[in-house]
């Protein structure tokens, strides 16, 4: 073989690979764009499924700002679902904010100064009100209660409550 032939061997080879290579086909590949954001509401923060179930039972959401005490988290949402015809006493609340770290530590010391009780499980913190004190308590003994972990903050009326508390687009 030649080294004309060679160099030109070892050309076509090069540019054979470079046209496969994953930067050629990201550069030929048409931009797709960003999905439509989320907009956080009492729809978005608890499963889509739920919220149905709340409005056939005749349920709606009064949305609030999220708030601890006399905190106000600008960036979250507080919802509570009753039936606001009959005014009825029976309720449910969610709420869902982001919270960086040391907004998060000094919320918990917030709450815990108040009488409310610190629980650890993992990274999540749970922080509730004293039982004894609660307005209501769901079957496992607990009443409103926070969950703060990965830079945010949920609340539900009940610790179990919590569990539904999964903004779509955020946590």
């Amino acid at each position: 073989m030649t080294r004309a032939r060679a160099l030109a061997g070892a050309l076509g080879l090069a540019v054979l690979l470079t046209a496969c290579s994953p930067a050629a086909e990201e550069a030929t590949e048409t931009p797709t764009p960003d999905p439509t954001p989320v907009e956080m509401s009492c729809d978005t923060i608890v499963p889509t499924t739920f919220s149905s179930r709340l409005g056939e039972l005749g349920w709606s959401a009064r949305e609030e700002p999220f708030r601890i005490g006399e905190h106000v988290f600008d960036d979250g949402i507080q919802c509570i679902w009753g039936d606001a015809e009959t005014g009825s006493e029976v309720a449910q609340m969610y709420g869902w904010a982001p919270a960086d770290a040391d907004t998060a530590v000094e919320m918990q010391e917030y709450l815990e100064a108040q009488g409310w009780i610190r629980e650890e499980d993992g990274d999540t913190v749970y922080i509730t009100e004293n039982p004894d004190y609660a307005l209501a308590v769901g079957e496992d003994g607990y009443g409103m209660t926070y969950r703060f972990r990965d830079d945010t903050i949920a609340l539900a009326d009940t610790k179990t409550g919590l569990e539904l508390v999964v903004w779509q687009a955020g946590e």
